[in-house]
């Protein structure tokens, strides 16, 4: 997700780990919260 192309169109990502929580503000730029999957997919499909 890091290298993703598309992360320029997002301002916040919803991550289910930890290791993705700590490198995805400053390798993405973009805001992090960390949720179980279940509540990463629920956010997602709101």
């Amino acid at each position: 997700m890091v290298v993703s192309p598309r992360m320029d169109e997002f301002a916040s990502i919803m991550v289910d780990s930890g290791k993705a929580f700590a490198y995805v503000p400053g390798m993405c730029g973009a805001l992090a919260r960390i949720g179980t999957r279940k509540e990463c997919v629920e956010v997602a499909t709101e």
